[in-house]
């Protein structure tokens, strides 16, 4: 049953990366061109308007909104997971959280290539491509599991409570500006920056920063926090999930 669900996953995962392609005009050129206009959009605000004063601001923010935009896109896709394949679920008997963690693999492959533009960048920045850039490997797993982890638990719940989705939609916007994205948290007064500090994107973001713009040595304990939130949130998602199993389309019609 579990290698019948991993191959559904992956054929599903190809074939929606075919589709998307083919939706539109300029194709896979979309996956790079929508986070650089919306790169270009925050560089121009936080970066010339208000000249922000961090150090290598350029990449410091570039790296912060390919990881926000990585785990924006995914989590808000997954609303609609479930719901969008109710059709599916009466014909065939699947597992609910394979819908999201399709959209979750497919923007895991986009985010790849977008990840390849941006190092590419920091190179031509005038940063050294290092052996410890691959420290980054652990934190974008942590990054993977946190996002399908939140992914799942919102596909779970918000067919069964769609007014979530306004409460979901206003939460993440505050949690943009508390993510450190534009700015170093450390820099704000002690008693603000730790309560940001709970935030795991923060975390994660900060990680990678360290690593490919200050060169600094992965502290694995760090990935201990948000690596155990993802934990709890995924079983919180397949808790859900396996308790409406069969039950989605009745609760929703």
């Amino acid at each position: 049953m579990q290698s019948r669900t991993f191959d559904i996953i992956l054929v599903k995962t190809v074939a929606e990366l075919k589709a998307e392609a083919k939706r539109t005009y300029l194709g896979v050129v979309w996956w790079i061109a929508e986070p650089l206009i919306f790169m270009s959009i925050f560089y121009f605000i936080f970066g010339v308007l208000f000249e922000r004063a961090v150090e290598h601001f350029v990449p410091f923010l570039l790296i912060g909104l390919t990881l926000w935009q990585w785990f924006n896109s995914t989590t808000s896709q997954c609303n609609d997971a479930i719901r969008s394949n109710l059709a599916i679920l009466n014909q065939v008997r699947i597992q609910a959280y394979v819908f999201p963690l399709i959209i979750v693999f497919t923007n895991a492959v986009k985010f790849c290539i977008v990840l390849m533009l941006l190092l590419t960048f920091l190179v031509m920045y005038g940063f050294n491509a290092e052996f410890g850039w691959l420290n980054l490997i652990p934190i974008l797993l942590v990054f993977l599991l946190l996002t399908a982890s939140a992914g799942i638990v919102l596909a779970a719940l918000v067919p069964l409570f769609p007014d979530l989705r306004i409460l979901v939609d206003n939460f993440f916007r505050g949690l943009f500006f508390l993510s450190g994205i534009f700015y170093e948290i450390e820099s704000l007064p002690a008693e603000y920056a730790q309560w940001l500090e709970l935030n795991p994107l923060a975390t994660l973001i900060a990680c990678s920063r360290d690593i490919l713009i200050y060169s600094k040595p992965l502290d694995l304990m760090v990935l201990v926090y948000p690596l155990t939130l993802s934990f709890l949130f995924l079983s919180l998602g397949l808790l859900i999930v396996r308790r409406m199993d069969g039950q989605y389309t009745k609760s929703i019609y």
